[in-house]
């Protein structure tokens, strides 16, 4: 039998850098690594920049068990917190279940996703939107990736492909300020987003596969 093997996915990465660089900057000299390391930009988040449109990937230390192994589209950030939706936890669920009213899911194989702890009985959309698709009602995060609440878009985005969509329950939630500090104590990696990462990609590989897949990393300790 063939096995098929997924291929890593490399991405853009972002660095949370502290002050204590400067240390692992001498270590590294030391040991012959410096040329790699001045490769790699030395970027920082700072409180004014917009954290919309990225990806969250965990630690692989995470301790809080909701997010471990999890992967998160920021889909708004700003003074007042920010809001993401996990895409790497589909339920099993079809969607054509949860809505049963709605005639274009019974012909459909979509799955609901464990979008976040909070407000878990409200859904939430992803939308890949073609360039000449008029899509009302749905905010852009990134490129082709917007984001919805009205379930009337599950119709609209289902009558209209290549137009598509994923449907999660919930979303994970920062108070002003809070996410700034998970990543400065190293809780998540940013990662670019794309459609491809969120649509396409395997749910259950996602994590693995951007961990795979990226070349350098420096975690804030």
């Amino acid at each position: 039998m063939t096995q098929i093997h997924a291929q890593p996915i490399v991405r853009k990465t972002r660095w949370i850098v502290n002050p204590g660089f400067g240390y692992l900057r001498s270590s590294l000299l030391a040991l012959g690594m410096l040329s790699v390391l001045l490769t790699i930009p030395d970027i920082c988040v700072s409180e004014d920049a917009s954290l919309t449109g990225q990806l969250l990937v965990a630690h692989e230390r995470m301790q809080d068990p909701r997010f471990m192994h999890s992967v998160l589209l920021v889909v708004k950030h700003g003074p007042g917190g920010a809001q993401a939706l996990m895409i790497n936890h589909p339920t099993g669920v079809s969607l054509s279940k949860v809505f049963p009213g709605v005639p274009e899911l019974k012909m459909a194989d979509n799955t609901l996703f464990v979008g976040g702890p909070v407000n878990d009985g409200r859904i939430m959309l992803l939308i890949d939107k073609p360039a000449d698709l008029e899509l009302e009602g749905a905010r852009k995060v990134v490129d082709t990736i917007y984001f919805g609440i009205n379930r009337r878009l599950m119709s609209y985005v289902l009558n209209n492909p290549p137009a598509r969509f994923n449907a999660y329950s919930g979303y994970a939630g920062w108070a002003p300020g809070q996410l700034e500090g998970e990543l400065k104590r190293g809780n998540w990696l940013l990662v670019d987003a794309d459609a491809t990462i969120v649509f396409d990609r395997p749910a259950g590989h996602i994590w693995r596969e951007i961990y795979q897949g990226k070349r350098y990393q420096q975690w804030v300790m």
